[in-house]
């Protein structure tokens, strides 16, 4: 509506100028006022969520995460759809989606050296596996995207391991980039799994 457009002006300066370690914290103070829109403010705000995050042509990381979050959180409250059923397969079937996911892990917001270290981290978690870091530029949005929806196959308790295993890649340093962090969170919501807790100076 105009109006929404012109509080959304109004504020945008301010957002932009906020701190990216607020980001996730602030989408979830509003989760709750979202959650208490009309079905048709809904199918309105999803129409406009919908039309910003395609308007540069394509999608970003953090646009990514908060496409999981919105659909992990409203669409029960507004829509009918079931709930997939829970799959069954263990992850020992789901080696080769599992290294591009904790490998995208790796590589957010890190150096190449530092990936290996991280992704060494995670794979321990999972021994037996056989996991190899693959190439950065096999963890874009795109192959991230596809491995997950493989991944989720797998059973509730495995894809739990496999976000234990992505909590451990960000944790091995010590410190949490915001891409970590972030993209911890999308993969969490995805797979509806909770997001582990992180000890670790976020930067």
């Amino acid at each position: 509506t105009p109006d929404v457009a012109a509080l959304v002006k109004k504020l945008s300066p301010a957002i932009d100028e906020l701190d990216a370690r607020v980001r996730l914290p602030l989408v979830d103070v509003a989760l709750p006022a979202l959650a208490a829109m009309s079905p048709s403010q809904y199918r309105q705000f999803i129409q406009a969520f919908q039309t910003l995050a395609a308007a540069d042509g394509q999608l970003d990381l953090f646009e990514w995460v908060l496409s999981q979050i919105v659909v992990r959180h409203l669409r029960p409250h507004f829509e009918n759809a079931r709930p997939a059923p829970a799959g069954r397969l263990p992850l020992a079937r789901l080696s080769a989606p599992c290294a591009v996911v904790l490998s995208a892990v790796a590589y957010a917001g890190n150096s190449d050296q530092r990936a290996q270290q991280a992704f060494a981290a995670a794979a321990s978690q999972l021994s037996g596996l056989g996991l190899k870091l693959v190439l950065r530029e096999a963890t874009n949005l795109t192959e991230l995207r596809r491995a997950l929806s493989a991944i989720a196959q797998a059973s509730p308790q495995a894809q739990g391991d496999l976000v234990d295993a992505c909590a451990a890649s960000i944790s091995a340093d010590g410190h949490a980039t915001i891409e970590e962090v972030e993209l911890l969170r999308g993969v969490s919501d995805l797979l509806d799994c909770p997001m582990p807790p992180l000890l670790v100076n976020q930067h």
